[in-house]
């Protein structure tokens, strides 16, 4: 269990890091909520990054696209707090799949209308940060235009972090999630 209020040592070694099929599987408990502060869960520089909204909870990822843009996609406006929520975001090429607790609640295609813009390929040296400790890193809050650059740590717990080398099905999601967290009981 990492506590996401302490500065977080940089990922880099990451299986077939250039997929642009894979999977992002973590455990999330918000203790604390503070207003002023942004919350990053995670972020795969320049690739990914999953946050909840700074003012109320609401679940984004950003999505980086292959001519610099950014898709920014509201998951849900009402993320539980104090609770322990499994989220896995799923990328297969062109489609975001984000499921909680098991269960597929948002799948999003990622491309413009004649194709030729989709999500970046993920760099051969990757950088994943959990919670705010990249410094670099620009939350969207749900749009196309940046809000702000996220530097402090937020009161929350993240534990089970793994990414798949393959997109997320439904049944797989659903298992991951009935292994539970190892911290406590996932239906208390």
């Amino acid at each position: 269990m990492v506590d996401l209020t302490s500065q977080l040592p940089v990922i880099t070694n990451v299986s077939s890091p250039t997929n642009t099929q894979y999977a992002y599987g973590i455990w999330v408990y918000v203790n604390t909520w503070d207003p002023s502060q942004f919350k990053v869960i995670f972020n795969h520089k320049d690739v990914l990054n999953v946050y909840l909204m700074r003012n109320q909870p609401a679940l984004c990822v950003d999505v980086k696209m292959s001519d610099e843009s950014i898709i920014s996609t509201i998951v849900t406006n009402s993320f539980p707090l104090q609770k322990w929520v499994y989220i896995i975001v799923s990328l297969d090429n062109q489609f975001l799949d984000i499921y909680l607790d098991g269960k597929l609640v948002k799948s999003v295609r990622l491309s413009n209308t004649n194709g030729t813009i989709f999500p970046v390929v993920p760099p051969k040296s990757p950088e994943v940060f959990l919670g705010n400790s990249n410094g670099t890193n620009k939350v969207y809050n749900g749009s196309n235009t940046a809000v702000t650059t996220v530097t402090t740590p937020f009161g929350a717990y993240v534990t089970r972090f793994f990414r798949w080398t393959t997109a997320m099905d439904p049944g797989t999601a659903w298992r991951y999630y009935l292994k539970g967290n190892g911290q406590t009981s996932i239906f208390g």
